[in-house]
């Protein structure tokens, strides 16, 4: 069996050498010294510190910190290799023939059950694409061929882990070192941070102002009443940034459907998800205006509190029936605005199969279970995928809560400071948004307690009826989500009262499948 062919569909974004082989790589690492390597520096890295040896590669690259994808097919061996970081920030695709940074939407099957599934996730289901020839290497997965096997998949990072106990002023003193390491790597550059109404990309911001970085700007987009815009407007002048806001106005969502704004769907979707609709318009807009500096650095803040407990539930789980239960009827995981056709048995079928290889017993291992599969699906491939929108535009991005340290500081967090994210809230509190002025509230419309397990038992639409009736529609619609399902609707020849009942993501989704499906 031959090895596979490498074929880049964006070459422009990967450092490539041949030689000795061929190498090609993206991203970047952090070097044990601290120092950032990327480009010709990150492929001089990997050669320098791979092993020949095939079956030691997993364990070495697991010891890489960084976000960074390769290939490697070393010159006279029959055997060739790819990788991806733990949060699967670039990625890799792989068939019986090829290896690619996207899929082939010509000429491909089209997977039915994925297909069914996708409007309802945004993105494919485990190490599947939206089409049957074509599958995906996972968060913290590595690939291996050789000339007389299968590709072989191999593990070398799952978000879970035994809890252990530690001072909770030595969660400060990690999270702060993430942060120093990410300053001293980019003293020349600009950092962008696209600041809401939330606590992580807060944190970011708050961070770099703790560690003095005056080359800082921030901005937010949407709805200028909403509240993202007022918090995220107070937090950067008491901080002292600058602050652009971009609204969305009818025009400007308009653009999303533009011939440019379908080319950056085709490249951020690459056959296995939903582009990043929000923050293309407002880096659009920026770029065009001329306020980003050509040298700036994207910070987002994708996963903050993830690890510190967010998707920690509020019912009582203990085994892996219930865990899948629990995942399928989860809004995050699982669109809220649900219609007849929503096949909750398939959906259980390939969250089962993913769950196989742990032991489900307890509180514990439920959360770890939860961890492991929105980890592998929702964080990476939907919400992580998103930094597709800064290199669009031509601009560096960083992750810094996938940065090693900060995984390996707040996942083994023990399990009673996750509710409520209590012990993440409590150090950014303390620690910087407390002494910096920023300590706002963000409005909250999450049931907790015994409502959150009627809510459980309610079909997701009795949910919408009710959050329509009781919240104010405006509040909830920041970033003016309506309008632009409207859009969608309009061009896809569907009556645009369905905008007022089906959610954003699942209208994007049906045009996205129209989309592939027509070529």
């Amino acid at each position: 069996m031959p090895l596979p062919q490498l074929l880049l569909a964006h070459p422009q974004h990967w450092h490539q050498v041949e030689g000795d082989g061929l190498l090609a790589c993206r991203g970047f690492i952090y070097a044990r010294t601290g120092e950032l390597q990327t480009g010709a520096e990150l492929a001089s890295h990997l050669a320098q510190e791979l092993s020949p040896d095939p079956h030691t590669l997993p364990q070495q690259v697991a010891r890489l910190n960084g976000c960074f994808a390769f290939y490697w097919q070393p010159a006279n061996r029959p055997w060739s290799f790819a990788a991806v970081d733990k949060a699967r920030s670039i990625p890799l695709f792989y068939n019986s023939a090829q290896v690619s940074d996207t899929v082939d939407i010509t000429g491909g099957s089209l997977d039915p059950v994925q297909v069914d599934l996708f409007p309802y996730t945004g993105h494919s289901l485990g190490p599947n694409t939206l089409f049957q020839e074509w599958s995906q290497l996972q968060a913290g997965e590595v690939v291996l061929w050789t000339a007389d096997a299968d590709p072989q998949c191999v593990s070398y990072f799952q978000p879970v882990s035994e809890e252990r106990e530690r001072p909770l002023s030595s969660l400060w003193s990690a999270s702060l070192a993430v942060f120093e390491r990410l300053v001293e790597s980019h003293q020349d550059q600009t950092f962008v941070v696209p600041l809401s109404g939330g606590y992580d990309s807060r944190l970011i911001a708050s961070m770099l102002k703790h560690l003095n970085c005056e080359k800082v700007l921030c901005y937010t987009y949407g709805r200028k009443e909403g509240f993202e815009a007022k918090i995220s407007r107070q937090v950067a002048e008491n901080l002292g940034y600058p602050w652009h806001f971009i609204p969305y106005d009818t025009e400007t969502l308009r653009s999303y459907l533009s011939e440019e704004g379908l080319k950056y769907q085709q490249f951020a979707g690459a056959g296995t998800c939903l582009a990043h609709e929000q923050d293309w318009m407002a880096v659009k807009e920026m770029k065009t205006k001329g306020l980003i500096p050509p040298n700036s650095v994207f910070l987002p803040g994708f996963g903050g509190d993830v690890m510190a407990g967010s998707w920690y539930p509020r019912v009582p789980l203990q085994q892996k029936e219930e865990v899948v239960d629990y995942l399928v009827s989860a809004e995050k995981f699982f669109s809220g605005k649900r219609v007849k056709d929503f096949d909750r048995a398939n959906a259980a079928q390939l969250i089962a199969k993913e769950l196989e290889p742990l032991d489900i017993s307890d509180m514990h291992s439920a959360f770890q279970a939860i961890q492991y599969w929105g980890w592998r699906n929702r964080m990476t491939k939907f919400l992580v995928n998103s930094v597709r929108v800064y290199e669009y535009w031509g601009y560096e991005w960083r992750l810094p809560f996938f940065d090693s340290e900060w995984i390996d500081t707040w996942l083994p967090l023990p399990d009673r400071h996750k509710p409520g994210k209590a012990a993440y809230l409590e150090m950014a509190n303390r620690q910087l948004f407390e002494p910096l002025g920023v300590a706002f509230s963000q409005p909250s419309w999450k049931p907790d307690g015994w409502k959150q397990q009627v809510k459980r038992l309610l079909p997701a639409t009795w949910i919408d009826w009710f959050k329509g009736k009781t919240f104010d529609p405006d509040m909830l619609d920041t970033t003016n989500a309506r309008p632009l399902a409207e859009l969608f609707c309009e061009e896809m020849g569907w009556p645009i009262t369905k905008a007022q009942t089906l959610s954003l993501n699942y209208i994007m989704a049906h045009f996205y499948l129209k989309f592939i499906q027509e070529g």
